[in-house]
């Protein structure tokens, strides 16, 4: 698994857990925030191990994406919450 794999499927999982959160969790805001970030946390450690990369790029990404989780979260949970309307990938020049 590369990095830009790893970025794509951090993505999904979170967008895939905050649906779930939302929909079948009777928790309250940060009970949910906190149920999310644990999810995804283990999801990324679970990856970095699976992944392939090599130290350097594994460390930076144990201290700066893994330390981070809970901002990460939040901005994908807002562009979630924000979903603008006409604005695709293929839009966007990247599929």
């Amino acid at each position: 698994m590369k990095f830009k794999t790893f970025v794509k499927n951090f993505v999904k999982k979170a967008t895939e857990t905050i649906e779930a959160v939302e929909r079948f969790s009777e928790l309250e805001g940060e009970e949910k925030k906190e149920r999310l970030d644990d999810a995804l946390t283990k999801f990324a450690i679970k990856a970095l191990d699976q992944c392939g990369l090599n130290f350097a790029l594994k460390f930076i990404i144990e201290k700066f994406v893994i330390k981070n989780i809970p901002v990460i979260s939040q901005a994908i949970f807002d562009l979630i919450e924000k979903r603008i309307k006409g604005i695709t990938i293929e839009s966007l020049g990247e599929g």
